[in-house]
Parts: structure tokens; C-alpha cells; sequence
């Protein structure tokens, strides 16, 4: 999953009210982007956290894999899934991974790049855990907190074609604008053809070729 860039379709991060809600101006319309709208998008879990969940893991699984002082980058991560073979940790190396490219998608890579989230490190003792949590929910908490600190570094206004990566779970954020400006869903989108009907929304349009 690659970054959502702010200034895609002529957005215009207008500002953020709460750290829960973000407002969009598309077209001079002003549409609200909280975690219902993130939830009815992606069709995926959103419930309230369980107690204790900062909390939750000690890292074994990581201690087990990246020696002590060893990068835990996402690239590093993948490095580990593709030399484990049969292991029986693969499928939590390949959770881990999954969760940092797609859930808190990363933006740097390289030496600037930082290590996977130390939420996601601790997690990955319990694969129990993880299949139940609301990864969405914390998706869009992630996102939000991005989109405030981004808003901040440009002074409280990002201008129209200024392209600024933003890292995290973004296309609900992306498909927002197709969804509530009809004429824009329209003329750029079009449904899925033959698209499960159980699948979630985000899934069942597709951006239509430009020519």
C-alpha cells in the first residue's frame, strides 16, 4: 500500500477540529472524515480496544529473530519472512509484516527508515490476539495523528499540488471524496464487475482508466 498524497484530486486539508476528525475541501465541498466514515468504507473492524491493550506482549517472538541491537525495519522484516522457509514462525514474521505495509503503511525506506512500531513487535506473541483486534480502528488513529502532525508541519495549510506522502491504511481516506461528491464518483469510478456483494465497499469500485 502505497501514501495517500494530501493534494491528490485537488484536496485540500482544511483542519482538524479533534484529533478523531479530519475535514476534506474537494471542489469547494467540505466533507468530514471520522471513524464511521472509515468504517463504512472499509467494511472492517473498528470496535473499541480491548483493556490493556498498550500493554499487551513482551516482544519474545522478536527476541527470538532479531539479535539484540539488530534493525527491525520493515525491509529487515521482509529479509526474515523470505530466509525462514518452513519455520513455524513464519506466518507470525508474515503478520508483522503485513501489519507494518499495510495496516501503519511506512513511507521511509533505507537507513532513514524507522523500525516497525513497537505496538506491533509486542503483539505478535499472541496470533489470537491479533485476529481479533481492531486493526482498523487503530488504522485510523494512526492515520489521523499523521494528518495532524503533517497539517503542523506545514504551518495549519497544505496548498493545492503540494504531494506529501502520508503513511498508514489510506485508501477509505482516498475513496472518501468518490463516495460523497456523486459527479465525482461518476466520472472517476466504476464498479467491480462480477465483485462479491459480501466483499467490503472500498472493493467494489475501481478508478477508471484515464485516456
Amino acid at each position: 500500500m502505497k501514501g495517500f498524497p494530501l493534494a491528490s484530486v485537488n484536496q485540500e486539508l482544511d483542519k482538524i477540529k479533534k484529533r478523531r476528525e479530519v475535514w476534506l475541501v474537494v471542489n469547494d465541498v467540505p466533507i468530514r472524515y471520522g471513524l464511521r466514515e472509515h468504517a463504512l468504507i472499509s467494511c472492517l473492524n473498528c470496535r473499541n480496544y480491548p483493556l490493556g491493550y498498550k500493554d499487551f506482549g513482551d516482544k519474545k517472538f522478536v527476541r527470538r529473530h532479531f539479535k539484540n541491537g539488530e534493525l527491525i525495519r520493515l525491509e529487515d522484516v521482509k529479509a526474515k519472512l523470505l530466509a525462514m522457509g518452513g519455520h513455524r514462525d513464519r506466518l507470525k514474521m508474515m503478520v508483522l509484516f503485513f501489519l507494518e505495509s499495510v495496516v501503519c503503511a511506512q513511507m521511509k525506506v533505507g537507513p532513514g527508515a524507522n523500525d516497525v512500531l513497537d505496538f506491533f513487535q509486542r503483539d505478535m506473541d499472541d496470533l489470537g490476539y491479533c485476529k481479533t483486534f481492531p486493526w482498523e480502528r487503530y488504522s485510523f488513529d494512526y492515520m489521523v495523528k499523521e494528518i495532524s502532525h503533517t497539517i503542523d508541519h506545514f504551518g495549519g495549510l497544505v496548498k493545492e499540488k503540494t504531494l506529501w506522502p502520508l503513511p498508514g491504511f489510506c485508501f477509505p481516506l482516498e475513496r472518501l471524496a468518490f463516495e460523497a461528491i456523486p459527479q465525482l464518483g461518476l466520472r472517476f469510478t466504476e464498479s467491480v464487475e462480477g465483485a462479491d456483494p459480501e466483499c467490503p465497499r472500498m472493493c467494489q469500485s475501481k478508478f477508471k482508466k484515464q485516456k
